[in-house]
Parts: structure tokens; sequence; C-alpha cells
């Protein structure tokens, strides 16, 4: 997940593949597994995990780089800033990743992003 110039929060975070639930979190135990980029200002309470910096290109990462064919659902919530969220998948590396970019571009266009993937 992450966000470009606003500020967010994500909650009922889930990956499944058919019945099989490949991840799950509460953020029982804070953001523990999880990995961060960008000047982001992250916090996990309550359940949601909260994104408070105005700064660009942010993003809170977790999973397996095996994972194929999956379901990957979440509810996000606009709290503040210009743009919109960043939902991340299918992300090998840095350089290697796609997201669905939702109110992108001054919050008037959504698009699916691929950096450095084979078509």
């Amino acid at each position: 997940m992450g966000t470009w110039g606003t500020q967010a929060e994500f909650k009922d975070i889930k990956v499944t593949k058919g019945d099989q639930v490949l991840f799950a979190c509460d953020f029982a135990n804070g953001t523990q597994g999880w990995r961060f980029s960008g000047e982001g200002q992250w916090k996990a309470e309550n359940g949601v995990l909260r994104q408070n910096s105005a700064a660009i290109d942010i993003r809170a990462l977790t999973g397996d780089k095996s994972w194929l064919d999956y379901t990957y659902t979440l509810k996000a919530r606009k709290l503040g800033g210009g743009e919109g969220f960043l939902i991340l998948f299918n992300v090998q590396n840095e350089n290697e990743k796609c997201w669905w970019n939702i109110g992108g571009w001054g919050n008037d266009h959504h698009a699916i992003e691929m950096a450095g993937r084979q078509q």
C-alpha cells in the first residue's frame, strides 16, 4: 500500500488464493513484518495502519514474492492531501512492481502502473 502526497489509513488487509488465506493483518502486533520506504509517518493502532506524511512515493510492503494468482483486499480511507492511494501488487523489488493508482494526478485519474515488468 502507499500514498503520494496524501495522508491515509488502511485496514482489513487480506490476501487469499481460493479458500486459502495467505496473509491477513489486524495490526495487533504493530507493524511487525512490514517494510517501509520513503519519508512516511506510519503508525499502527486500533486495527488500522495510518500514514500521516504529505510526502510522495510512500510505501508499506509485506508478503511473499512467490505468491501468484491471489486476491488482495483492503479498505483505504483518505485523510488529507491532493492525491489518492497506491495499492501495490506483484512487487519483486524496488524497480519491478505494479500498483493501482487510485485518485492520482490531483485526484483526477486512476491507472494501473507497472515498472520494470515484462509485458
